[in-house]
């Protein structure tokens, strides 16, 4: 098929593609793949790719006995709207880049191993020594991470650490503290070109009745900036009623909530990290945190050579873009926030971000800039394993509605906490039916206030539970 413009040509494969190529130079520009009903994946010559969550994982490159799934390049190839970006950039990166033969230029992430010291099938220890194993398979070892419940176990955990075979194999050895019940850890590693291994996992079962759980809950809410321009009229508002909500519906849950809040120019990163330090000390593994912040949210400038970084923006940050020095002394960054997950013991883990780019974005950079947003608020899922729910990376997408009263994001998940996303009508309010809830709610409140449908970001990688118990 040749469309009308004559600037593409498409056509089918016998490996079941669509490719996209163009018209005017014969270059393929991309491969469309529908891998069943639900799950796909777009895949430019040059590497580059987007999927859905489980394409990731059914779409695979070989390179004789070994098998990496396409999630393996999330960090180096991993491009939301890849399709719209490619077919609507005249000057075409893929052409610009050209082909990559990954039979040619694909090094392996590193081989690895897991065990621990409990050999039982059960154990009433309530600590765990786990030993890793990671081997380099010819492209170097740069990360390793160990996962216990989905979420990612900090550094601090690491008891001992042996490098051996001039660097070619460590040997890590974490204290991990165990909750009731399973406890799935799962290690991957990372090359030096940030290719991810295949996951390994360990089970390890402890025999205990779980103690009572509490809930931290931090909420940050930014109205009144040092910089009047960037003033809003909803965000603080919306923090208030969500702690409203949560405490109004998960006071059956747990045995306490502990709140941290703050409102415009109580909300410094000051505040928020002694708050954060008090988290880190007090919780336990059973807990539950978490995390919601309405206000400004940005991408940083890339600078001398370092990539650009998504930032929530507290009050006292007085310039948005083009001062990625007051972004990393006074914003909260992804790494900020990931590190900081990993690091409260809380196994269950919620952040919630209804945040906006500013107005002062350039036009024609607002696509590229949203898919960075959006792909910094994905890693930050995957890499802490934890789930996120985000409202749309862009200023028109984090709208406030005077009809509504509140951010349509915050307004939808009120509404799911008032027991409408209790998809199972048991009662109770999870993560996965408030994330189920938002992704059909949000588009449908932007359509009928807006004209337009804008869809919400979220990516459920840590364990579901529930946050709410709807009271008849």
């Amino acid at each position: 098929i040749i469309t009308k413009d004559q600037k593409y040509l498409i056509t089918g494969s016998s490996d079941s593609r669509t490719i996209i190529w163009n018209y005017e130079t014969g270059k393929e520009l991309i491969s469309l793949i529908a891998l069943d009903s639900t799950d796909w994946a777009v895949v430019a010559p040059d590497g580059r790719f987007d999927a859905s969550p489980n394409g990731m994982k059914l779409l695979y490159y070989v390179q004789g006995l070994e098998v990496l799934p396409l999630e393996s390049f999330f960090e180096k190839y991993y491009t939301p709207g890849l399709l719209k970006q490619v077919l609507s950039n005249p000057d075409n990166q893929t052409e610009q880049r050209g082909p990559i033969d990954f039979r040619k230029t694909l090094r392996l992430p590193p081989k690895v191993a897991l065990s621990s010291n409990i050999k039982e099938l059960a154990t009433d220890l309530t600590q765990a020594k786990i030993f890793l194993q990671v081997s380099d398979a010819g492209g170097g070892i740069d990360e390793v991470r160990l996962y216990q419940n989905g979420k990612l176990l900090p550094k601090e955990m690491i008891i001992d650490k042996k490098t051996v075979n001039i660097g070619r194999k460590q040997e890590i050895t974490y204290s991990a503290p165990l909750v009731s019940g399973k406890n799935e850890f799962k290690a991957t590693g990372f090359n030096l070109d940030r290719t991810e291994s295949i996951p390994v996992n360990l089970i390890v079962n402890r025999n205990s009745v779980e103690s009572s759980i509490n809930l931290y809950l931090m909420a940050i809410g930014v109205n009144t900036y040092k910089n009047a321009v960037y003033n809003l009229t909803y965000a603080k508002p919306d923090a208030e009623a969500f702690v409203k909500k949560v405490e109004q519906y998960s006071s059956d849950l747990f045995k306490k909530i502990i709140k941290y809040e703050f409102y415009d120019n109580n909300a410094t990163r000051t505040n928020i990290e002694a708050a954060i330090n008090k988290i880190i000390a007090e919780s336990k593994p059973e807990d539950v945190f978490v995390f919601y912040y309405a206000g400004h949210g940005v991408m940083s400038e890339e600078e001398d050579g370092l990539p650009a970084e998504f930032y929530l923006i507290p009050h006292d940050v007085v310039k948005m873009y083009g001062r990625n020095d007051l972004l990393s002394t006074k914003g909260l960054s992804a790494s900020w926030l990931k590190d900081n997950c990993a690091k409260i013991k809380a196994q269950k883990q919620l952040v919630l971000l209804d945040a906006c780019h500013s107005g002062g974005a350039v036009e024609s950079f607002a696509m590229m800039r949203d898919a960075a947003t959006e792909k910094a608020i994905l890693q930050l899922a995957r890499s802490a394993g934890i789930t996120v729910l985000a409202a749309a990376g862009t200023e028109q997408g984090a709208v406030e509605f005077a009809q509504l009263g509140h951010g349509v994001f915050t307004y939808a998940l009120l509404e799911g906490l008032d027991g409408y996303a209790d998809g199972k009508k048991d009662g109770k309010v999870t993560v996965k039916e408030i994330e189920a809830y938002l992704n059909d709610r949000v588009p449908a409140l932007t359509l009928q206030y807006r004209g337009v449908e804008q869809y919400p970001n979220s990516y459920g990688r840590g364990q579901d539970f529930p946050i709410g118990v709807v009271k008849k």
